[in-house]
């Protein structure tokens, strides 16, 4: 009785979560972009690590966790939604395989926005990296 209980609360929580998802939504989970962001959070956070071997671990361990990249993934469902019909959004996810490789090419102007999205990305987890660093006392 309690297994059916909590596999009841289990299926209604993903069905909740997954009604809150749209399309765009749907587009960025298949091409990884979350995760693509993270690692490049990741590996921001390193080279800066390198750079300041006098900061304990412990403070590279507690940036990483944090989640820096929530704005980028805004900004690129933005361009998808100025640029993409929910049509043409199906269409997407189909031609995406299971590495998150996409077949299709996108239109030049949006390859400039998403270069451009991803400029200023890099720009601004450098300052918070460094802003989070200085509020620590280095």
């Amino acid at each position: 009785m309690k297994k059916d209980f909590f596999l009841i609360i289990i299926m209604f929580s993903l069905n909740i979560y997954s009604q809150k998802m749209d399309k765009y939504d749907l587009l960025i989970n298949e091409i990884k972009l979350k995760e693509q962001s993270e690692s490049m959070v990741n590996q921001m956070i390193d080279t800066y690590k390198k750079q300041r071997p006098d900061i304990p671990l412990y403070v590279w361990q507690e940036l990483k966790k944090q989640k820096l990249n929530g704005d980028y993934i805004i900004a690129v469902k933005n361009i998808f939604k100025e640029n993409y019909t929910s049509k043409e959004v199906d269409n997407l996810i189909t031609t995406i395989d299971k590495y998150g490789i996409n077949a299709y090419t996108p239109k030049p102007e949006i390859t400039q926005k998403m270069y451009d999205v991803g400029k200023q990305f890099g720009k601004n987890l450098g300052n918070q990296i460094l802003i989070k660093l200085k509020s620590l006392g280095y």
